[in-house]
């Protein structure tokens, strides 16, 4: 009787890891293609191509264009009949060419606003004259508006009676010092280019080249004092 130990294989299943889910190096048969940019015509020839065809789905996207159609081959444009707004404030005014010959605004001004306002009143230039009639008043002030090239408010209009009045108001909005603020944008930065011209530098009060001087001489002073005394503490 053979007394010979039997010897068992046993199988075990190998558990997953999480590495086995990363893609580790690389097939070298692998040929990777390189990739082209297509251009703006190229992609939107495509998209074309992809919105004429029958789509299998049921709900088809269709991706507009933006700017491929003009608005005037279009229904709404069909309908506006080729309306246009038209500017009754030129963008190149009377005045702005005047000023191009003149270094002082305020002469600019005077010359514009007499020829203004002896042209719609046909009077003589009068500074205490005042605007009460109301059909020569709102042809004065929109003509001054058009020669002019800017938008007077009606708040700002309220304190006009006279010619005088108007002249200041003209001296106050065209004055090339003040900053021009939009109103659309309340929180923007304006910087001051006047501010960088300077090319003294310093954090706190002005100082001038005598100053300057003076400072870095009791500055230069207490080095030395410093120095000293680090030299007898040496030795």
């Amino acid at each position: 009787m053979s007394t010979t130990a039997r010897r068992y294989f046993r199988v075990t299943v190998p558990k997953g890891s999480l590495l086995d889910f990363f893609k580790r190096g690389s097939n070298p048969t692998e040929v990777v293609k390189p990739r082209h940019k297509k251009s703006t015509e190229q992609l939107i020839e495509k998209i074309e191509e992809n919105q004429g065809e029958p789509s299998s789905s049921s709900k088809s996207t269709f991706i507009p264009i933006i700017g491929k159609d003009s608005l005037s081959g279009s229904k709404s444009g069909k309908e506006l009949n080729d309306f246009q707004i038209h500017r009754w404030i030129p963008r190149r005014s009377i005045y702005s060419k005047k000023l191009a010959a003149s270094f002082q605004y305020q002469t600019a001004i005077n010359v514009v606003l007499d020829s203004t306002y002896t042209h719609v009143t046909r009077r003589s230039i009068d500074e205490a004259a005042e605007l009460s009639d109301i059909q020569e008043r709102f042809k004065l002030i929109k003509k001054v508006q058009i020669n002019f090239g800017l938008i007077i408010s009606d708040v700002e209009l309220t304190r006009v009676h006279t010619l005088g009045q108007l002249r200041n108001l003209l001296f106050e909005k065209l004055d090339p010092s003040l900053k021009v603020v939009d109103e659309q944008l309340p929180n923007a930065i304006y910087v001051d280019s006047t501010a960088y011209t300077s090319t003294n530098v310093s954090v706190g009060e002005f100082l001038g080249s005598k100053q300057k001087q003076v400072k870095f001489n009791e500055l230069l002073k207490r080095v030395k004092k410093v120095e000293k005394g680090t030299k007898v503490g040496g030795t």
